[in-house]
């Protein structure tokens, strides 16, 4: 029974883990959105390519 239980557990916190991983992903994709519609309504007079690149960075450090 105790082996069970600590199956059980393990199975547990491994789907927590991937809920986790699910949920930062779709804050990813939300502010990769976010970022697109800021990228489209800044024109290069009002934003250096600089400062954009920082915003980009900032909300896709992956990318």
């Amino acid at each position: 029974m105790a082996k069970l239980r600590n199956c059980l557990l393990k199975v547990e916190v491994e789907i927590n883990h991937i809920q986790i991983i699910i949920f930062y992903m779709q804050i990813q994709t939300d502010l990769s959105k976010y970022v697109g519609k800021l990228h489209a309504s800044l024109t290069p007079s009002r934003l250096n390519s600089c400062n954009l690149n920082a915003v980009h960075y900032l909300f896709n450090p992956f990318i």
